[in-house]
């Protein structure tokens, strides 16, 4: 080989040598560049999904806590922690799931007042404060009335992980809590509002009807079905000698006493 082609072969071959490692060179690059995205693209998600965790965390923390304390701010906490989930569907179910827990809360929450209602109207029809714990206890029951306004949507969101049995007794006591708020609001209608209280006894009556196509012969609503009847059968007789604007006093059912349900063996307190 000639000195004049040796030189040759040699530039050739810096020459590929250079542009092999300046090719290497920018893989290596390009391929630390994408590294260094997907590592950051991973860190981010990772930091999400913690964010998201602790989120998760916090909600199932206040849900727990309202479970235990049982009153509505205590539940008001735990609804405004599922609010804090980025996940929509995650967010229909766990606030489905609860409902029920929420409205029971209420519910004792506004009984109590209106137990208070029902004391001293034993003594004196006229006590002026009266009307104050119904006021107090209005609130309460236009929550119940909200959070169970569309109770067929509820059932829908139900978590796909219950039996059936679970499925049929969450809802029996979902109309059996429907038609209860509907029995509840005869105390904040005035006893004039004949065609309301009729509308509202109804409602009531079809809501706990609903009750049995889950837990047939349930005997708590049976009761709250005598009691209605009860309320039915009075409102004309002595509706108007509670006096205008003022709120028909209906039959508070007893949340205390112990109510058997359909089954042996099996107790349920009553609302």
């Amino acid at each position: 080989m000639t000195m004049k082609r040796r030189r040759l072969v040699m530039l050739v071959t810096a020459v590929a040598g250079a542009l092999v490692f300046g090719f290497g060179l920018a893989v290596y690059t390009g391929l630390a560049g994408w590294e260094h995205a997907e590592r950051r693209l991973t860190d981010e998600a990772k930091g999400r999904v913690e964010v998201e965790r602790k989120k998760n965390f916090s909600a199932k923390e206040a849900i727990a806590n309202a479970a235990n304390a049982r009153t509505p701010e205590a539940w008001d906490q735990a609804m405004a922690a599922i609010d804090a989930l980025e996940d929509r569907q995650e967010k229909a179910v766990l606030k489905s799931a609860i409902t029920l827990e929420r409205v029971d809360a209420y519910g004792r929450a506004r009984d109590q007042l209106l137990e208070r209602a029902v004391e001293l109207a034993r003594y004196n029809e006229n006590d002026p404060r009266i009307l104050e714990f119904i006021e107090r206890a209005k609130p309460l029951q236009a929550e119940i009335v909200k959070m169970l306004e569309n109770p067929d949507q509820l059932a829908r969101e139900l978590p796909s992980g219950m039996s059936d049995e679970e499925r049929k007794a969450w809802n029996a006591t979902l109309w059996y809590h429907v038609g209860h708020a509907n029995y509840s609001q005869l105390w904040f209608t005035p006893s004039e509002n004949k065609t309301e209280i009729n509308k509202l006894i109804q409602k009531s009556l079809g809501s706990y009807a609903r009750v049995f196509a889950f837990i047939p012969k349930d005997t708590r609503t049976e009761y709250a079905i005598e009691a209605l009847y009860e309320v039915n059968k009075t409102k004309n007789r002595d509706g108007d000698a509670q006096g205008k604007g003022k709120p028909k006093r209906p039959i508070l059912l007893p949340r205390n006493e112990q109510a058997p349900t359909s089954g042996p063996g099996t107790t349920d307190p009553g609302i």
